[in-house]
């Protein structure tokens, strides 16, 4: 049985309300609880939960008696701050290395001011804490761990923000000399050698332990190449990998998870949907759901902030991987990173019960797309239909947003036309339109029965003129909350190809799957464990992830990739020479050029603009 026919099936049953396995079964709690001196945290938790992120860091910075080392990417909430000068003012040692982007002061246009600290770390240096940055690189000091006394550790995906509240994270808290040797030893190559980036020794072979029984393995990007071993270990699995992504644009591990997925394996996960590249040309949540596999988008109130990977949780492999690293090639190429993996079933399942507690958000109402033919950039699908069923779902509102990066004509209505049960409900169904796409109010959809299937009929739908494969972002507020709207569990794809001989079957059982996952590509070696080598597929040479680079330093309020191109363009024209308009110099016009008038990083873009144009 292929992977798309499981999906289908899967689909079937959503309809017929039985609950399919393909999205995986709960868990039951873990048998055994985990030895005191491990422990795991997730948020968010509800304002003043005593299980609350908050109060289990606060609770951490207060176990100090000498030393509180920490590095996080960010500082920006005062209960953190509070507790670090308490512990400063009992005699404890504190010193924090933070990104520039939180060291200085960030003015309303958006840009940093060198000047001025941010006003929490200007309150921290005031009580006499030592706080340096990461000599104002672009990449960033995205980390997020601390040590406490030379014995306990704290690592996860949490900034000391106020976010603690709102946003999808989890942290991981270890008593252990051993391991926090581990750390002390990164947070002095940063903090006092100051060695950033590939400029840091790599000693990946001496980070590792096991504590209580349970085999624990430290790497830090870019020194330790950690995706590396993240490819060798998903490549490992046997029974399933499910993940929890904030950021996800590393193609090779795409490919592996489709791999495994046509291979019987288990897979599953879950993005957030404010992330550009979720609905974007270069995310790889599109390429999963056409794959067949069953992917979601998260639309919590927060960030779906996790950088998590569970492999073949219920068994004695289970693993694991988690951290500050987002899944992608920033993340492990200049980032500065750490990577936390531990094998122990407990802890898959504490993370598999987060997994499907995050799943149940999510809409069983599914939505795909039917279209005759993969359309080419910059021209017109004639028509496509997207169906939307119940799966016994009480849907009073549909919400449809167009991909990032997507030309949208507002108030397009002679182009859109609703349809339920084989009749146009167009002019009845309160269909409204706003900048990014439009809602139906009205769809008069059932539970069940034959109004239970609503149709979106759209024609001559302008697509895109970057080749990729999108998501039109489909949402549902059902009858319990007509304003809390949810992602379908499902959501139609469309791929947009480069050439006419590219395009194939819109709806031809996903083997119509975008060049990188079909076309033969070159192999490179990554090492398993000790010598046994393995294949995986890379396709960086056909397509660049500089695109996705620019998305994600948008998305962390920065420009990054884009300056570094003005920047290396102004130099080659001060030398007297003028470089040709490549394609990494028109995406970053129209990268730039994509930036809304009302972000902070907009007067940054057009600055930028301008010195591109001067040094072309």
């Amino acid at each position: 049985m292929t992977g798309k026919t499981r999906f289908l099936l899967g689909l079937m049953a959503l309809a017929l309300g039985v609950a399919p396995s393909l999205f995986a079964q709960e868990p039951p709690p873990p048998a055994e609880p985990l030895p005191a001196r491990i422990q795991v945290f997730f948020a968010p938790k509800p304002a003043g939960d005593s299980d609350g992120m908050d109060v289990h860091i606060v609770k951490f910075f207060g176990k100090a008696k000498k030393t509180i080392h920490g590095a996080f990417y960010e500082i920006r909430e005062m209960k953190f701050v509070e507790a670090l000068i308490a512990a400063k003012q009992r005699g404890v040692d504190v010193k924090l290395l933070v990104d520039n982007t939180s060291y200085y002061y960030r003015s309303d246009d958006g840009s940093l001011d060198t000047h001025h600290r941010n006003p929490f770390v200007r309150k921290l240096l005031d009580a006499g804490i030592e706080i340096r940055q990461d000599q104002n690189r672009s990449a960033l000091m995205h980390n997020k761990f601390c040590v406490v006394d030379g014995r306990h550790v704290w690592s996860g995906s949490v900034n000391l923000t106020d976010t603690y509240a709102t946003n999808c994270n989890n942290a991981v808290e270890i008593e252990s000399p051993r391991m926090a040797e581990i750390y002390e030893r990164e947070f002095d190559k940063k903090f006092t050698k100051q060695l950033f980036g590939r400029n840091a020794p790599s000693y990946a072979q001496e980070q590792r332990a096991t504590i209580e029984g349970i085999p624990m393995e430290v790497l830090y990007a870019p020194e330790d190449d950690p995706m590396s071993r993240i490819l060798v270990l998903l490549n490992s699995a046997k029974k399933s990998v499910h993940f929890m992504q904030f950021a996800f644009t590393e193609e090779k591990v795409t490919t592996i998870l489709l791999t495994k997925f046509k291979a019987g394996v288990e897979v599953g996960g879950i993005f957030d949907h404010r992330l550009y590249r979720s609905t974007g040309p270069y995310g790889d949540f599109s390429t999963l759901l056409r794959g067949g596999v069953p992917v979601q988008l998260y639309a919590g109130p927060g960030l779906f902030h996790h950088k998590v990977f569970i492999i073949d949780a219920g068994t004695p492999r289970a693993t694991v991987i988690t951290g500050s690293q987002n899944s992608s090639a920033n993340g492990n190429n200049n980032n500065d990173e750490n990577v936390l993996i531990l094998r122990d079933r407990r802890i898959a399942d504490l993370y598999m019960a987060e997994y499907h507690k995050r799943l149940k958000e999510s809409s069983q109402v599914t939505a795909e797309s039917l279209y005759d033919k993969d359309p080419v950039i910059g021209t017109s699908i004639p028509s496509l239909k997207v169906a939307l069923t119940a799966n016994s779902v009480d849907v009073k509102r549909i919400k449809v947003e167009y991909p990032a990066r997507w030309p949208v004509v507002p108030g397009e209505t002679a182009n859109i036309g609703v349809w339920r049960n084989g009749k146009a409900i167009t002019r009845t169904c309160g269909l409204e339109f706003y900048p990014k796409g439009f809602y139906i109010n009205n769809a008069g959809m059932t539970p069940t029965g034959p109004d239970s299937l609503v149709e979106i009929h759209f024609r001559r739908l302008k697509v895109p003129d970057i080749a990729g494969v999108y998501n039109l972002y489909v949402s549902i507020a059902d009858g319990t909350n007509p304003t809390d709207l949810k992602p379908c569990r499902v959501q139609p794809t469309i791929r947009v190809v480069a050439d006419a001989s590219d395009a194939g079957g819109g709806n031809d059982d996903g083997e119509s799957l975008p060049r990188k996952v079909d076309a033969p590509l070159p192999a490179v070696t990554v090492q398993v464990e000790r010598d046994a080598p393995v294949q995986v597929a890379d396709d960086s040479e056909t397509r660049d992830a500089f695109d996705a680079d620019l998305a994600e330093d948008a998305d962390d309020g920065k420009l990054t990739n884009a300056e570094r191109h003005v920047e290396q363009l102004e130099r080659l024209a001060r030398s007297g020479k003028r470089s040709a308009v490549n394609a990494r110099s028109r995406n970053v016009r129209r990268a730039l050029r994509a930036i809304d008038e009302e972000s902070p990083l907009h007067p940054k873009a057009q600055e930028l603009l301008g010195r591109l144009e001067a040094a072309q």
